[in-house]
């Protein structure tokens, strides 16, 4: 009788350590799927804050080189420049900031930008015909002051939908 006891005690003992330990395993389970959940929101939060700051960078290339190079902003502003024409003078622009040996080095996305700033409002779209008769379209810049009015009302919109325009951290005085 005394051997069944023992037994039965044993037996109860391995059965709570058993549950006990399944408990825990469970819990520090269900821990470590949460914390992968919040840290892969995090992730594609992270992702989607990096690419839309390259889209901005790639957007101020474009119309800084628009403004920044001489001759493509006296073209802008008679007959217009072509997404080749922003290409290469963007491209220029930053083999000379970066002092790299030749613009091969550097491929800028014109046709990408162009379409960012048409789309916000900075670049107005017209047809040229060029030299061999096919028609190409061209770009010009709207002025620096409408360009802003423009951003800042996309802005207010971006807002009023919900949207974010800073980054989660970023901090005022």
């Amino acid at each position: 009788m005394a051997l069944m006891v023992v037994g039965g005690v044993a037996f109860q003992t391995y059965a709570h350590f058993h549950s006990t330990k399944s408990e825990f395993a469970s819990a520090l389970r269900h821990q470590l799927d949460e914390k992968t959940v919040a840290r892969n929101e995090v992730v594609v939060s992270t992702l989607v804050e990096e690419t839309e700051l390259q889209e901005l960078k790639e957007v101020m290339v474009g119309y800084g080189a628009l403004l920044g190079d001489p001759d493509v902003r006296d073209r802008m502003e008679t007959t217009g420049v072509t997404a080749s024409e922003i290409k290469r003078a963007a491209e220029q622009w930053l083999t000379d900031q970066f002092g790299t040996k030749s613009a091969d080095n550097i491929e800028f996305d014109a046709q990408d930008a162009v379409a960012k700033m048409v789309r916000l409002g900075i670049l107005d779209t017209s047809v040229v015909n060029r030299q061999d008769g096919v028609e190409e379209d061209a770009y010009r810049s709207v002025g620096l002051d409408v360009a802003f009015d423009r951003l800042r009302q996309s802005a207010h919109r971006e807002v009023d939908r919900g949207g974010q325009l800073l980054p989660r951290d970023f901090k005022t005085n």
